[in-house]
């Protein structure tokens, strides 16, 4: 296992200690900042602890009655309430509480297989998408009804014309297409509305969309005006490699991406907390002043949370050492806060000084450590309809695996020699797997068998599977 003695830290003050009762309902609050009487949920955070946690738990129960508590107050247009409280829900202006609800119902559905669930609670759900496809107010297949001026991050003023925004919204068309397509659906048009979104998101940014040339990575948002915002803003990059909006299939534009955020990782990391919110800082002019009085230090701050999106996508594009660099800056700074994670920190080198939020344990900012283990290292990605491993080991390291994982009523035994380039399943039920190559090698052999890009199939009970990567090319499909 990947660095137990930390998972244990994360997982107590992170999840257990968060576990509070809203409405009857358990639920997690976002951090132990206020005591045993702070009750308050987040749907921000309930999205990647869900995506999160859900690597090493077993019951789930505390997530479906959390997003229940969601799922009763959503209005008749489609808009999440932020936050429920004791007293009733708080409905702001992020516009992505949208997408993290249909996240979270994605990510629980995946684990559990529970199609009961997304079907009773298939109509609310599509209100939400519904939503976001309704902010495309021109045809182009990008949102441009700047009516919601707040996501994360909130302490500036953005819109949903952003590339953070974008890949949300791109996640959670192709949630919904798996979705319908779990409980026997056509998922075609949510399908077709992530192609068409990530199809204007590659065009140049004077044909609408987000590459200006000569940038190595898009705009981090437009402005209403029409101006770009150009700062490499970390969080909307890699959300976009994790949800595929960028992928390695973008050829150049990929490579050169993923190139600029290895050679530029010093200077994301030279901070208490991995990792920068954006390289360089934000210019002063985006600091949200309307309403709240946001402290300056907040414009170059970190936020470890970005920790799970930043490793894999380091992994997945051919650096582990950089992923694995990551993980040891974040572990130093939960070993340093005895497990309670940060959240907001910025450090004596930030452009507009030191400055650190109170919240500490936060639940979201724990989650990241798993995600990026699980999603990483491991290379799990639970889906409704099958269970993908595609490991990218961060570092070799002795008798590494994964004991007692639950995916849908089976529980698997994963092990993995990086060394060797090998992983070995053991399942005590049938389940349905989608198999991948370790690393960056293009193809595997199952038991023995011919080259290939994947295979999906079911594990058979009491079966072991040996996978191994090999440099030979795949056999062509008949």
């Amino acid at each position: 296992m990947y660095a137990p003695s930390m998972e244990s830290l994360l997982l107590d003050n992170g999840y257990a200690a968060n576990i509070v009762t809203i409405g009857g309902n358990q639920a997690l609050r976002p951090s132990q900042v206020g005591g045993p009487g702070y009750r308050i949920t987040w749907v921000r955070d309930l999205d990647y602890a869900t995506s999160g946690y859900s690597a090493i738990l077993g019951d789930m129960s505390v997530f479906r009655q959390n997003m229940a508590l969601f799922l009763q107050q959503v209005n008749g247009e489609g808009v999440v309430p932020e936050a429920v409280t004791p007293d009733g829900p708080v409905y702001g202006d992020a516009w992505d509480s949208m997408p993290n609800l249909v996240h979270a119902a994605y990510a629980y559905v995946a684990k559990t297989g529970d199609r009961e669930f997304y079907l009773a609670q298939r109509e609310t759900l599509q209100r939400v998408g519904m939503w976001m496809v309704r902010l495309d107010g021109d045809g182009n297949h990008l949102p441009d009804r700047d009516i919601f001026p707040y996501g994360y991050y909130n302490s500036i003023d953005n819109s949903v014309m952003h590339t953070y925004a974008l890949a949300k919204f791109y996640a959670a068309y192709r949630d919904l297409a798996e979705l319908e397509q779990l409980v026997g659906y056509d998922g075609d048009e949510w399908a077709e509305r992530a192609a068409q979104m990530r199809t204007a998101f590659h065009r140049p940014f004077d044909d609408g969309g987000y590459w200006i040339d000569g940038l190595a990575w898009p705009i981090a948002w437009r402005e209403p005006g029409g101006s770009p915002v150009e700062v490499l803003e970390t969080f909307g990059v890699f959300e976009a490699l994790r949800s595929g909006l960028i992928a390695p299939s973008d050829g150049e534009r990929y490579a050169t991406l993923t190139r600029a955020l290895q050679e530029r990782l010093p200077e994301m990391l030279d901070t208490p907390s991995p990792m920068r919110l954006a390289l360089g800082g934000y210019p002063e002019w985006a600091l949200r002043t309307k309403d709240v009085e946001v402290p300056r230090w907040k414009l170059d701050a970190s936020a470890p949370w970005i920790v799970g999106l930043a490793a894999p996508s380091y992994a997945h594009a051919g650096y582990p050492e950089a992923a694995n660099l990551l993980m040891q800056k974040y572990m130093e700074m939960a070993r340093a806060n005895d497990g309670k994670v940060l959240q907001l920190v910025a450090g004596e080198y930030a452009r507009f000084g030191p400055g650190e939020d109170a919240p500490r344990g936060l639940t979201w900012d724990s989650a990241a450590w798993f995600m990026a283990v699980y999603d990483g290292h491991y290379g799990l990605t639970m889906t409704p309809l099958a269970l993908v491993i595609a490991p990218h080991p961060f570092m070799p390291q002795p008798g590494d695996g994964i004991t007692n994982l639950t995916y849908q009523g089976a529980t698997l035994q994963l092990a993995l020699d990086t060394t060797g380039r090998t992983y070995r399943l053991r399942t005590d039920a049938p389940v349905v797997v989608t198999l991948r190559p370790m690393g960056t090698a293009q193809a595997i052999q199952v038991n023995g068998g011919a080259p290939q890009s994947e295979v999906t199939m079911v594990l058979q009970a009491e079966t072991e599977y040996t996978v191994v990567s090999v440099a030979e090319p795949a056999v062509p499909e008949d």
